[in-house]
């Protein structure tokens, strides 16, 4: 089946090295088949070269950096048509390229059984779909990625083994379909969606939002794909199904006005085709006023599409609740599981069963219980399978079935606490498939059981990755990352992504100070904290790194540059509360030569800036306010620039051209403000550039620019980033916002001359946008006409 706008892509699969280390999944070793193929295809191996095709595995280690042990890379593959190292668009004429993994599973997960019993699970981690697979019998899932820009995936598997895909395409705001025939993958562009417009947040269970595409997926008897969304612009609720070669779209629920409130039919749909081919929907039905954020109201929008063009529609206003779950016995009787609201007010899992045009309701695990999140299976006679989050076992997974003709409820059959998502499959032969992604523990679990035995689970996926360090390396981009306690340093080339050791122990002296930087010759120099308490230096040479101790004592923030002339300076503050000291040392005599600047009441954290003539400036701040320290000669001259009265200020850039061009930014976080302050003739000018209420809770990240203004990021309420690119006269601002980041929580940048590279913390993995100043804010996406 090709239909529409469709994209091919082969099965092209490349090994990445030593980045994407993921616990117990990818490939097995020796062997680096794609995922859809579990047996090994070689016909010639190469034995020397990394595999650059699914059929030309070797089956020796060809690793090119010490990333293992000496077997091939048990890493995720990556579809390599779509190159890493190139850019996803997204609208500002920038590029977007992941440099780490991150989440498995944070925005979406979805398991099916092959006919021949290999398990599939499809998951999400914000900008990419990983699909995972374990045959039957092999000890190890493997692992491919099937699109870079996707969200929450729905997964179906045909009775001819022919895999479907449904899911978002975060970047371009489109709804994809993918199948897999077993030699390619056919991609179609379904719509334009927009931007979801729903997010649930579950305040039992402390999660943040999750980005919703709102849509299912479901197959026909006959193997005819069915896909229900809700439109975000519009909200409106369609039904889609291929007629010959084109795609025939059916409006299931309009957008509708009544008496001055805007109703939203949507949320969260599921959908499945009865043996006659007919397809039915269930989804939320929500209201709001307008502008409001829509509000869930007790009902459940039912649609039993037999007629395409006449849907039959039937509003359950007795139960509303979240997350419906839709099934259709072998009869054609439909069910609907779902945590429901009842007219008491009370949350109780409940199953609702159509016969004879009425509903009748079941209760779930026999008490008034309520689960963050559900998904069922039904088996070919006709009993369900459930699984749940359980917040009375620490939100552990669990499993439930009516299958002896009274429900059974296991309130614990997963190890990891607190998953934000769930899903269940269920195989021909009685195998169970349970997933859960942990929010909490930053893994993807499954858990298997065949037959009756013992459940086993096997995290899929971990990983929670923030940015330290951005720069350019090797004609393109590096980064040093941080997760969970490790550091890695990364470089980003034409030749694909390569990572390199840090020193042993390598941690920077604090997460949000300069300690990471670059020297005249692009080469990597790092101030770190030792075990004993001192400050050192590390150096990257050809030969490795060398390093140098520069002071003892406790280190407590450090930041350093690298001037024209290759000479590094440094300010560091060496002790902790009112016994701490600012140093300044510099190596352009050729020897380190050190300076304490003051001591007695400084706080963290400290910069340090050189200006066009080669003064040094220091900023730092204590009990009585933020301060500038300058170097005259051989003295220090200090200026209070805001004083304490203005709050608990951070300094965060300074900006020297000249005594007379020097300017500071501050993020002010009581009350709470972004604040500039520049030379006045009588003192410094503060001028507010952001006020605390458009700001998250995350502090800000900013870099001088050539011209004397910053380019500032942070994030937004609405879990957008907002870059600002402020002019040196504090009054040009520009400002624009990158879509297709939820879950913003740290920057750094690095701009050289017009070239600009921002890295962000996207929901657990790094991702690197690039692009000039004078396009990052101005341009604009191109119009799009909704439906």
């Amino acid at each position: 089946m090709c239909m529409g706008n469709i994209l091919r892509i082969p099965v092209y699969i490349a090994t990445i090295g030593a980045l994407l280390a993921i616990a117990a999944c990818g490939a097995d070793s020796g062997d680096s088949d794609d995922a859809i193929s579990t047996a090994d295809d070689d016909t010639t191996d190469d034995e020397t070269t990394d595999d650059d095709i699914a059929a030309d595995d070797d089956t020796a280690d060809d690793d090119t950096s010490d990333d293992d042990s000496g077997d091939d890379d048990s890493r995720i593959p990556w579809d390599a048509p779509i190159d890493r190292h190139k850019c996803f668009a997204i609208g500002n004429e920038g590029c977007i390229t992941q440099i780490t993994p991150g989440k498995t599973g944070w925005t979406g997960i979805d398991s099916a059984f092959a006919p021949d019993g290999t398990a599939y699970l499809a998951a999400a981690e914000g900008w990419e779909v990983a699909l995972f697979s374990l045959a039957p019998g092999a000890d190890e899932w493997r692992s491919t990625i099937v699109d870079h820009t996707g969200i929450d995936p729905r997964l179906e598997i045909g009775e001819d083994g022919t895999i479907h895909l449904l899911y978002g395409d975060i970047y371009n705001h489109l709804l994809v379909y993918a199948h897999f025939d077993g030699e390619e993958w056919e991609r179609e562009i379904i719509d334009w969606t927009g931007r979801p417009a729903f997010t649930y947040h579950l305040p039992e269970s402390g999660l943040d939002p999750y980005l919703r595409q709102h849509a299912d997926l479901a197959l026909a008897p006959d193997g005819t794909p069915h896909i229900s969304y809700l439109h975000h612009v519009r909200p409106d609720v369609w039904h889609v199904e291929p007629v010959g070669p084109e795609w025939r779209k059916t409006l299931v629920q309009p957008y509708t006005r009544d008496h001055g409130l805007t109703f939203y039919f949507g949320g969260e749909p599921s959908l499945r085709v009865d043996p006659e081919g007919n397809p039915h929907l269930v989804h939320l039905a929500a209201t709001s006023f307008p502008g409001a954020t829509p509000l869930l109201i007790p009902g459940f929008m039912y649609s039993n599409i037999v007629d395409p063009l006449k849907p039959n529609e039937a509003l359950l206003t007795d139960a509303g609740g979240y997350r419906p779950s839709l099934q259709i016995d072998s009869r054609g009787k439909v069910y609907i599981f779902s945590n429901f609201y009842t007219e008491t007010a009370a949350t109780r899992p409940q199953l609702l069963t159509l016969s004879r045009k009425k509903w009748s309701v079941e209760y779930f695990a026999g008490e008034r219980r309520s689960f963050y999140d559900l998904n069922s299976a039904i088996d070919e006679n006709d009993k369900f399978h459930v699984v749940v989050s359980d917040p009375k076992n620490s939100g552990r997974l669990g499993y439930g079935t009516n299958q002896g003709g009274d429900w059974v409820f296991e309130s614990e059959v997963g190890t990891a606490t607190d998953p934000a998502l769930t899903s269940i499959a269920r195989s021909e032969d009685g195998a169970l498939l349970l997933a859960g992604y942990h929010e909490w523990d930053s893994l993807l679990e499954v858990v298997m059981r065949e037959g009756k035995g013992p459940w086993t689970p096997t995290v899929l996926s971990n990983g929670d990755f923030s940015p330290v360090a951005v720069f350019p390396q090797n004609g393109d981009a590096g980064a040093v990352v941080y997760s969970g306690g490790d550091y890695r340093y990364l470089s980003l080339a034409a030749d694909g992504l390569a990572e390199y050791g840090l020193p042993e122990n390598f941690a920077p002296v604090t997460r949000d100070d300069c300690s990471v930087f670059l020297d005249a010759d692009q080469r990597l120099e790092l101030l770190l904290r030792t075990a004993e308490n001192g400050l050192e230096i590390h150096r990257r040479t050809q030969d490795g790194w060398v390093a140098e101790s520069l002071l003892d004592g406790p280190v407590t923030g450090a930041c350093g540059v690298a001037d024209s002339s290759g000479h590094t300076h440094i300010a560091a503050r060496i002790g902790e509360s009112e016994s701490a000291a600012l140093w300044y040392l510099t190596d352009a005599s050729g020897a380190w030569n050190k300076q304490l600047v003051t001591s007695g009441d400084v706080a963290a954290p400290v910069r340090v800036a050189r200006d066009d003539d080669g003064g040094i400036y220091l900023g730092w701040r204590n009990s009585e306010g933020t301060w500038l320290s300058r170097l005259s000669g051989e003295q220090w001259t200090h200026e209070n620039i805001l004083p304490s009265s203005y709050g608990e200020v951070a300094t965060l850039a300074l900006q020297v051209q000249d005594p007379g061009h020097t300017s500071v930014l501050y993020y002010d976080k009581s009350p709470g403000a972004l604040l500039l302050a520049l030379p006045a003739q009588s003192g410094w000018d503060v001028q507010t550039i952001r006020a605390n209420d458009m700001i998250t809770h995350v502090d800000p990240s900013a870099v001088a620019l050539p011209n004397g203004g910053f380019l500032i990021n942070y994030g937004s309420p609405d879990l957008r980033i907002t870059t600002l690119v402020l002019g040196g006269d504090g009054r040009t601002v520009q400002e624009c916002r990158l879509d297709g980041f939820s879950e913003y929580s740290s920057a750094q940048s690095f701009v050289a001359g017009d070239d600009v590279l921002i890295a962000y913390d996207t929901g657990g993995a790094v991702q690197l946008y690039r692009s000039t100043l004078d396009k990052i804010c101005t341009a604009e996406r191109p119009p799009l006409d909704a439906p």
